[in-house]
């Protein structure tokens, strides 16, 4: 007898504690179904709306933290490549942020920045590679245009000279260097075109960016 009433009393609480539970969700969802529309859609009187506009909420947040989680891991893997390069974390660092609070005032990505400035390292050029990106950042119309010049900037410098292939990856985006070149070396019409065919040097080519 004992023992049934001591099972009685369990299962009583129990089913209490069933129905304080039920009576919690039922608000919980009662005060998502009557947010009104401040969360991204949500419908005063439709409680999937309000459910669609949390789990919206919640994607977007989601996919924010996602996102920041991503470009941090790509600004390290850009410290550790540029420490490479430099010799130095702080330095590396320092360039990398001098960048970023660059282009801020661009309307390039911050990755697209660093990332061209990351490709003029490997390509060997060290000295003056965060005001060449800058140059070229000033020029280029796209990210991707910027890293196309990068690539064709860090092309010529590694094999010593900048011939018609690297300037016409300038004319390809709308961009014409030649009369920059032109006046750095003093040259135009054939005598231009020969020296550009033979080749023209990395010095020569960052002074027309900078122009």
């Amino acid at each position: 007898r004992i023992a049934k009433r001591a099972a009685a009393r369990v299962f009583k609480g129990i089913a209490t504690a069933a129905r304080f539970t039920a009576r919690k969700m039922k608000g919980f969802f009662r005060g998502i179904a009557s947010l009104p529309g401040k969360i991204m859609g949500g419908i005063p009187g439709l409680p999937i709306a309000g459910l669609l506009g949390a789990a919206g909420a919640t994607a977007l947040l989601t996919s924010q933290l996602i996102g920041a989680s991503r470009a941090a891991s790509k600004f390290e893997d850009l410290v550790i490549s540029t420490e490479h390069f430099t010799g130095s974390v702080i330095q590396a660092k320092e360039e990398l942020a001098d960048l970023a609070g660059f282009a801020i005032k661009t309307p390039f990505e911050t990755i697209d920045v660093q990332e061209t400035f990351g490709a003029l390292l490997s390509s060997g050029i060290s000295e003056g590679a965060v005001q060449l990106t800058k140059d070229l950042a000033a020029l280029a119309k796209s990210g991707a245009d910027l890293k196309n010049l990068g690539s064709a900037v860090g092309k010529g410098f590694a094999k010593g000279k900048f011939q018609t292939e690297e300037v016409n990856k300038f004319l390809e985006r709308g961009i014409n260097l030649n009369p920059a070149l032109q006046a750095q070396l003093g040259l135009t019409g054939a005598a231009f075109q020969k020296a550009v065919q033979a080749g023209l040097s990395f010095e020569d080519v960052s002074a027309a960016l900078a122009s």
